[in-house]
């Protein structure tokens, strides 16, 4: 009878500590997406690293993962809150941000690929499919049109330009990229009631 109630007791205070871990990390994802908005906007030095770290410590500490996640339960985390990791003060998500300070290939080449091994090894891939209303005229976007965008405005630039246009092939073979207007009419509608606007 003792072990009955020991086991309630203590499946009791798992369960509490579970849902207060849970509630802290969707309570917090907004200063680690500020963090990462930051250190794409920075100087350029230690992007790759520093971004890695922030995510690491992030759900060390929220995630309930402990100190050392895997790289498959980072990629996890990053993908279940993935639609609401937007820079507050320009309303675009990181990745779109990513894009436009000239910061694509460390964000998707050198830490998905590079450092969390997406797509690698088992690991699943990062969702890329996040969309913003980031458009020049306030248009949906995913970072697949965005960067299409981007490309048009670089045609200027011969070097930027092809540099541009391999991320959008990579992102297109590699991470299963898509257009807004590509994705499910479900996950269109649901981004569009959640920031109507």
């Amino acid at each position: 009878m003792k072990s009955i109630l020991w086991a309630i007791t203590f499946l009791s205070i798992s369960t509490l500590s579970i849902g207060v871990a849970g509630a802290g990390e969707s309570s917090q994802i907004s200063n680690l997406t500020r963090q990462l908005c930051n250190i794409l906007r920075g100087d350029g030095s230690l992007i790759v690293s520093d971004s890695y770290k922030k995510i690491k410590n992030h759900i060390t500490k929220y995630g309930g993962y402990g100190p050392n996640p895997f790289n498959k339960q980072m990629i996890e985390f990053l993908n279940q809150h993935n639609k609401n990791m937007i820079c507050s003060s320009t309303k675009k998500h990181y990745m779109h941000e990513a894009i436009e300070a000239g910061r694509a290939e460390e964000i998707f080449y050198s830490l998905f690929r590079g450092k969390l091994r997406t797509g690698l090894k088992g690991n699943p891939l990062i969702d890329v499919n996040a969309a913003c209303r980031c458009g020049p005229n306030g248009e949906w976007q995913t970072p697949l049109d965005f960067m299409q965008d981007y490309k048009g405005t670089r045609k200027h630039l011969p070097a930027v330009y092809r540099e541009a246009e391999r991320i959008e092939k990579t992102l297109r073979k590699r991470y299963q990229a898509k257009y807004f207007h590509e994705l499910p009419q479900d996950v269109q509608q649901g981004y569009i009631d959640s920031r109507p606007n």
